[in-house]
């Protein structure tokens, strides 16, 4: 066991003899121990910050009686006091009588304890409902603040110095990186609000299903052979490189700039309300069921969503998963589509016409709506209209692909588009002639069904200028979509 002389106070913390050997002798520390540490350590200090920085706190401690000593010092993993949506359980619970930890959304339902009940007694010592900070902020304070919780600010030079992540613009959490580290057990360890930057990780090295992360600096992580399995919460991860590796990774409302995955087996990945900027995939094999991205929920982002999606794409197609490149071809022209718009009109009347759609949804009908249309159309025609008027035009194009085909990429839409077409001139043939079709439903739309096929029976024949032009528009359109339709199916093997 390693003896680092306890912090007692906000100015120690940064007090080190040895920077790099204490760094190194806390991971060589078993699980428990790094966790015990870290208890009579840092854990004391960053505590007290939070109280003093989060808004009401304390009111929420004392809201769900939770306590510093028997639920802060104690939780698994702090972060999770923090992150979730909805009610989770803090269980103090013993199994051949060690006491143990757990915080989950349901302990009798949970997985790891449902498994451990068939071979060892599990008694529960307490337990205790809560709604996790964030979560319970923004229902009772009206304020985001995950924002609050991220890094703002980094200091030093990883390769002269060490390095610090700062939260709250002037708190140095608990530095753990800046070390190499090979065949040390991650699972079990307390890794949150910690300074994880520049750690390499290599050699017979797993982390185990079961690691989460929460609310740590992870910047210029490099893996390489090496087997990995984590979930990361609210961490920066800036010049993420992985090379020669198995790994499974689950990001949730994370900052990920530059990753770089090179022969790397991603038997699981998932960017779940990411902020996600050029990630890079080289000779990568992808479990494509296991892969999955939702874009962060932030406004005009749609240029880098899209150069997202088309790096998926070529990920994809360059190890054949052809189904998947072409759902994220569709979701890249969608968004080419959407960063048009915004192109169009700016980004301040975007966000206007948001919030006025919003007031749409709640009463369409009411006469808001057209002067809404009206106050669009004048601020989308009043400067330089020589080029908006060439992006409204791609994207009329754009949105017309899109309803018609789905850029090639959704051939079925083509048949419900032809079905439209179809009864559209069923009914003008009904009412306008030729003789048989007026006033007889089977007969229109059996005319308009030969007509946009171009079949031609010639029983039933034009006669007046109108049916003529009627006739012969519909011929050209059936024409047309029967043509992309055939292509449409013949897309799906461009890949």
């Amino acid at each position: 066991m390693v003896y680092i002389t306890k912090i007692k106070s906000d100015t120690d913390k940064v007090q080190y003899l040895n920077f790099f050997s204490t760094i190194e002798k806390l991971w060589n520390l078993p699980a428990e121990e790094f966790n015990e540490w870290r208890r009579n350590n840092d854990l004391p200090i960053l505590y007290r910050k939070l109280k003093r920085e989060l808004p009401k706190f304390q009111e929420w401690l004392d809201n769900y009686q939770l306590t510093y000593e028997e639920h802060f010092l104690k939780a698994p993993h702090t972060g999770d006091l923090f992150a979730g949506i909805g009610e989770y359980e803090f269980v103090e619970y013993s199994i051949e009588d060690v006491k143990k930890h757990i915080i989950t959304k349901s302990f009798e339902n949970d997985k790891h304890i449902s498994f451990r009940k068939k071979f060892d007694e599990i008694k529960i010592i307490s337990k205790r409902t809560f709604i996790p900070y964030l979560h319970w902020a923004k229902r009772n304070i009206g304020q985001d603040l995950s924002e609050k919780l991220q890094y703002n600010q980094w200091e030093g030079d990883e390769s002269r110095r060490p390095s610090s992540a700062i939260l709250f613009h002037s708190f140095k959490v608990r530095k753990l990186g800046q070390i190499k580290l090979s065949n040390i057990p991650i699972c079990g360890r307390n890794l949150d609000f910690t300074d994880l930057d520049h750690l390499e990780f290599s050699g017979n090295f797993r982390f185990s299903g079961e690691t989460n992360i929460n609310f740590s600096s992870c910047r210029g992580w490099n893996i390489q052979s090496s087997g990995i399995g984590v979930t990361i919460r609210y961490c920066d991860l800036g010049q993420f490189k992985c090379s020669n590796s198995s790994i499974w990774f689950n990001f949730y409302k994370c900052r990920i700039w530059e990753p770089s995955f090179i022969d790397t087996d991603i038997t699981g990945m998932s960017f779940d309300k990411c902020e996600l900027l050029y990630p890079s995939f080289k000779r990568c094999d992808i479990v494509p069921y296991n892969f999955h991205y939702i874009p962060a929920p932030k406004e005009f982002r749609f240029f880098g969503e899209k150069e997202n999606y088309r790096i998926f794409r070529h990920a994809f197609q360059s190890i054949g998963q052809m189904s998947e490149a072409k759902k994220y071809f569709y979701l890249e022209k969608k968004y080419e589509r959407k960063d048009t718009f915004v192109g169009i009109v700016g980004h301040d009347i975007y966000s206007n016409i948001l919030k006025k759609l919003i007031d749409i949804k709640k009463n369409l009908f009411e006469k808001k709506f057209v002067l809404l249309l009206k106050h669009i159309w004048e601020k989308i025609i009043g400067h330089h209209v020589y080029a908006k008027t060439i992006l409204i035009c791609k994207y009329i194009i754009s949105l017309f692909d899109n309803l018609l085909w789905g850029y090639g990429e959704k051939p079925f839409r083509i048949i419900r588009s032809s079905m439209v077409i179809i009864l559209f001139y069923a009914a003008l043939y009904y009412f306008f002639g030729p003789v048989e079709t007026i006033g007889s439903k089977i007969n229109a739309v059996y005319f308009s069904i030969v007509t946009f096929t171009t079949l031609g029976y010639g029983d039933i024949q034009p006669v007046t200028n109108l049916t003529k032009i009627l006739c012969g528009s519909e011929a050209f359109i059936g024409a047309c979509l029967i043509g992309l339709l055939i292509a449409g199916y013949s897309n799906r093997l461009k890949y």
